[in-house]
C-alpha cells in the first residue's frame, strides 16, 4: 500500500513541476498602487500556497489546543467525580442503610398496630362453605 501511495505522490509532484515550468512567465504584482514587483508566476503561486498552508496549520493547531484544554478539564472533572463516588461508597459501607424494613418493625416504631389480613378470613370462610 505504501508503494502505491509513493507512486501517486510522485506522479502528482511531477505534474505540478511540469505545470510550474510551463508557467514560468513573469507577472507584475502591484501593492495598492504604492509599489510593484515583477516575479515568475511559479514563485507567486508557491508563496501563496505556502501562506495558505501556514495559516491553515495555525488555525488547526489552535483548534487542537482548545480541544486538549477541554479534554484535560473533562478528565479533571471525571477524577473528581470518581473520588466523590469512592467517598460515598466508603461512607455507605461504614453506615449501611437497611434496604427493607419489615411492616411490623415500622409499625412498632410509629406506634401503629397492624391489623390482621382480611384475605385469610375470606379464604377461611370459603373453605368452610365448600365443606358444607
Amino acid at each position: 500500500m505504501n508503494v502505491i501511495r509513493w507512486i501517486v505522490w510522485a506522479a502528482v509532484f511531477l505534474l505540478i513541476l511540469l505545470l510550474a515550468f510551463d508557467n514560468a512567465d513573469t507577472v507584475t504584482l502591484r501593492f495598492f498602487g504604492l509599489a510593484s514587483v515583477q516575479l515568475p508566476l511559479i514563485l507567486v503561486v508557491f508563496v501563496a500556497f505556502a501562506l495558505g498552508v501556514t495559516f491553515g496549520l495555525i488555525a488547526g493547531s489552535l483548534n487542537v489546543a482548545r480541544a486538549r484544554r477541554e479534554m484535560k478539564k473533562a478528565q479533571k472533572e471525571l477524577k473528581k467525580r470518581e473520588k466523590d463516588s469512592e467517598k460515598e461508597r466508603e461512607r455507605a459501607s461504614i453506615f449501611p442503610v437497611e434496604e427493607s424494613v419489615g411492616q411490623e418493625e415500622s409499625n412498632q416504631s410509629t406506634g401503629i398496630i397492624a391489623a390482621e389480613p382480611v384475605e385469610a378470613e375470606i379464604v377461611g370462610e370459603a373453605k368452610s362453605d365448600k365443606n358444607n
